[in-house]
């Protein structure tokens, strides 16, 4: 505060008058502010750990069950499922003795 220049400048300075509908443009932005949706991308959705976990799980089964597919060997006949080394043809077997 001893600095003259400073003195000499701040004594000239003009008060600012805000407009009579500064209150009413300040609320009225806001509300506008408001009321724009915030867009969220996909990866914004997958920082939450919840869903990270979901998406995480369901690629998991997907990836096995299609893994799963694949590698299961092939029927060669209509009625191989029901061969006594089958889970169908266990039953079977145990409900005919």
């Amino acid at each position: 505060m001893n600095d003259p220049k400073l003195n000499k400048f701040l004594r000239q300075w003009r008060d600012v008058e805000p407009r009579g509908n500064f209150d009413d443009n300040v609320l009225r932005r806001i509300r506008q502010a408001e009321a724009i949706p915030v867009r969220k991308s996909w990866f914004d959705w997958l920082r939450q750990p919840a869903l990270a976990t979901i998406a995480a799980v369901v690629i998991g089964l997907m990836a096995g069950t299609i893994g799963g597919l694949q590698s299961a060997p092939r029927q060669t006949s209509e009625l191989e499922f029901m061969a006594p080394t089958t889970l169908t043809g266990a039953y079977l077997t145990m409900r005919t003795k």
